[in-house]
């Protein structure tokens, strides 16, 4: 089975002179236990897949141009915030728009294969799959001379590889009462291909001092935060009027926020209309 697919997009989000995107796709699929005969063998049904596509999806509203935000003015013993007395204010937004913004686009290809054996009593499906985005929109920060603290942009390439894996068994088949066991395992590894024209990373979110940053060749999800400062032979450098030690001017890398993988097992039983999961 070959199947072809197509799409194109117009989206006001995005400059006028390139707000269209367009993105095609193609399945190819092969029933082998439908080419073969595979009666004398334990195999009830063998399937092979391939696909590869693209996927496009434009930028959040108010990203081009610049826009105007609700005024306030700081005082020595609070702020106004307009409107104040029946009057309106507003000031330039500090977020600078960019008017080269482009779309993002995702691009995918995936390899899978499906088996089942005695008459559908045990099956496995496994798929593999090699997912790039290119031209994620993020906020640069930029010199505050520039009347603008930050820059919209398209950053760099994103890369996500990964397996995902489901099995199922029907222990018991009788006439009133049925067993189907189902176990799904899925893992993927992303990272950051590169940052191209941007920074040496993107802050993705805060908390107090620690960061979910973005660094070219690591993962788009590491957790960063303050590390003790050290010596070159490995000891820990301390103020020595305190005796606590001192920080490193860069955070130091803790982990990863996603799971290394996932994994799920489930039980179906059935008895006559009654149905149990867990």
């Amino acid at each position: 089975y070959f199947s072809l697919n197509a799409r194109n997009d117009w989206s006001s989000t995005l400059p006028i002179d390139n707000s269209s995107f367009f993105y095609p796709g193609a399945n190819l699929s092969w029933i082998a236990s439908k080419t073969f005969d595979l009666s004398r063998t334990a195999i009830s049904f063998l399937k092979f897949r391939a696909a590869y596509g693209k996927t496009g999806s434009d930028a959040p509203p108010y990203d081009v141009y610049p826009v105007l935000s609700i005024g306030n003015v700081n005082l020595p013993f609070g702020s106004i915030t307009f409107p104040f007395n029946g009057v309106s204010a507003f000031g330039i937004a500090n977020t600078l728009g960019n008017l080269n913004l482009k779309p993002i686009i995702t691009s995918e290809a995936e390899l899978g294969t499906e088996i089942r054996f005695w008459k559908n009593r045990l099956g496995l499906d496994v798929a593999v799959y090699d997912k790039r985005t290119d031209g994620q929109i993020f906020t640069v920060p930029i010199s505050p001379s520039t009347g603008y603290t930050g820059l919209v942009e398209n950053l760099g390439v994103v890369s996500n590889k990964g397996i995902e894996v489901a099995a199922d068994a029907k222990p018991v088949v009788s006439k009133d009462f049925n067993w189907t066991v189902t176990y799904t395992f899925s893992k993927n590894w992303n990272k950051v291909e590169n940052l191209t024209g941007g920074p040496d990373k993107v802050i993705l979110s805060t908390a107090y001092d620690a960061e979910l940053d973005a660094f070219p060749g690591k993962s788009v999800t590491g957790l960063y935060a303050p590390v003790p400062l050290y010596t070159a032979d490995g000891k820990i450098i301390v103020n020595p009027s305190t005796g606590i030690p001192l920080s490193d001017p860069k955070k130091g890398y803790y982990g990863d926020a996603v799971y290394d993988y996932t994994m799920g097992l489930l039980n179906n039983l059935n008895y006559k209309n009654w149905g149990l999961n867990f």
